[in-house]
């Protein structure tokens, strides 16, 4: 009693910034605690066919996503709420006018020229719809969420997302269950819950903003938003290219075993990513103060930690597969600890990004990326020819270590360029050490996994 009392008065004096991180955390928890039960049971009732075409939509989705939003409610969010903070409300709506404008543009095309698209991406024409009311819809909720998280406004965060998350959850689990598993109602149940919860974000976020054009900011945003495209595609490819040359080399049935063991093995990305949403609007207040110190304290300290919470999905991944799914997808196991030794690499490299965007230096940004995208292609290419499916996993490990490494060469130069040490802000070697040490145990857990007889 005495220890929770304890708790609960530390939790009072913290900062906003860690009651956020904290809560944004803990909704990813929820969230993924959530597709731990779900993920079994969708994979009991869609067949792995209809699971792998499932799984190749939404590898389009996330490049198509890139252009049809210019990925607005990313990194450039926060460079445009300090430009912008004293119309913090119209700059809200005016990126929801301007990432619905391209997406009308763009999904245009797209029916104009179906005949085209529909044999290169392999999905009808009807999800091309589901597609665009999906990045459409997803904004409002996108920008709502950007913008409560600038103010360390979690509790509205919170709430917003366990509804978004159950509401998609069950809605897709009556879907499935009730239309013989087919990827179809999946993705028509994921597209009616977002259409439902984007409809009242928007009608709230224009009601407050009250205009969707703005010139001065559709002007600055696309400024800094057009020169990153590069660099979001690029991520892409490095995430989704190798579920596609899957999908075309190996079958859809292969795709469905990746899928599944990248789903485990990136687990804590999304804790990742929740902690990110909160750190780095801190980073920016703290570079704007000049407080160098207690940002490398700072990021040193979530290093470590993001590489404990990366090895977590290495030990319990395969005795999850074990006793929760179907035997058929036994052989994805020892793929889950390779693919869990990239997420503290991912999570390496996001972090300084964010040095990279303060300085509005997105050409670096997003020439690492292309660097790391174009090896990724390549080894992708001749690794599914010569070991199979199993190849993506060791080459995505390989290209995000090239990443931080590209990355880190690039905030040298922007550090040398204002007179800053970088040392001052990243802890080389103990993240070089910590890297290392992930790799290492990553291979022996994959190894001991794949020995194992299931």
């Amino acid at each position: 009693m005495k220890i929770s009392l304890n708790v609960l008065q530390l939790y009072k004096q913290a900062s906003p910034t860690i009651k956020a991180s904290l809560w944004f955390v803990a909704c990813s928890v929820v969230q993924k605690g959530l597709s731990f039960i779900t993920v079994p049971i969708f994979t009991s009732i869609m067949p792995v066919e209809e699971y792998g075409h499932f799984s190749l939509f939404q590898s389009w989705l996330s490049v198509i996503l890139i252009f049809a939003t210019l990925n607005v409610h990313f990194q450039v969010y926060n460079n445009g709420a300090l430009k912008f903070q004293s119309h913090t409300d119209e700059y809200v709506s005016s990126l929801i006018g301007l990432s619905w404008l391209v997406s009308c543009v763009l999904f245009l095309s797209f029916a104009l020229f179906h005949k085209f698209w529909t044999p290169i991406t392999g999905l009808p024409l009807h999800w091309m719809l589901y597609m665009f009311l999906d990045c459409t819809m997803m904004m409002p909720y996108n920008i709502f969420l950007c913008r409560e998280r600038m103010s360390n406004s979690y509790k509205s965060v919170v709430f917003i997302t366990l509804l978004n998350i159950f509401s998609i959850t069950l809605v897709g689990l009556y879907m499935v269950s009730t239309h013989n598993g087919t990827a179809d109602s999946r993705l028509l149940s994921t597209v009616i819950c977002e259409v439902v919860i984007g409809l009242i974000l928007f009608s709230f976020l224009f009601r407050l903003g009250k205009k969707l054009y703005n010139k001065i900011i559709w002007k600055y945003v696309l400024h800094l938003a057009i020169p990153l495209l590069p660099h979001y595609l690029a991520n892409i490819v490095l995430s989704s290219l190798g579920n596609i040359m899957i999908s075309r080399y190996c079958g859809n049935d292969k795709l469905a075993l990746y899928t599944v063991a990248y789903s485990l093995g990136m687990i804590m990305q999304i804790v990742v990513n929740s902690v990110n949403a909160a750190i780095n609007p801190w980073i920016y207040r703290t570079m704007e103060k000049q407080n160098y110190r207690e940002l490398r304290k700072g990021t040193g300290i979530l290093y470590i930690i993001m590489a404990v919470l990366t090895i977590l999905p290495t030990v319990l991944g395969a005795t999850y597969i074990r006793l929760f799914m179907n035997p058929s997808y036994y052989e994805a196991a020892e793929l889950i600890g390779i693919i869990a030794a990239s997420s503290y690499f991912t999570y390496l490299y996001s972090i300084i990004l964010v040095f990279e965007l303060y300085y509005e230096k997105t050409k670096y940004t997003s020439t690492a990326s292309v660097i790391a995208a174009i090896v990724n292609a390549a080894l992708n290419y001749f690794g599914i020819r010569v070991w199979g499916y199993k190849s993506v996993a060791y080459v995505t490990l390989i290209c995000y270590i090239l990443l931080a490494l590209v990355h880190y060469y690039f905030l040298d130069k922007i550090c040398t360029a204002n007179k800053i040490s970088i040392s001052k802000i990243v802890d080389a070697k103990l993240t070089c050490i910590v890297g290392i040490f992930v790799c290492i145990l990553a291979f022996l857990i994959s190894s001991f996994v794949k020995g194992l007889s299931f």
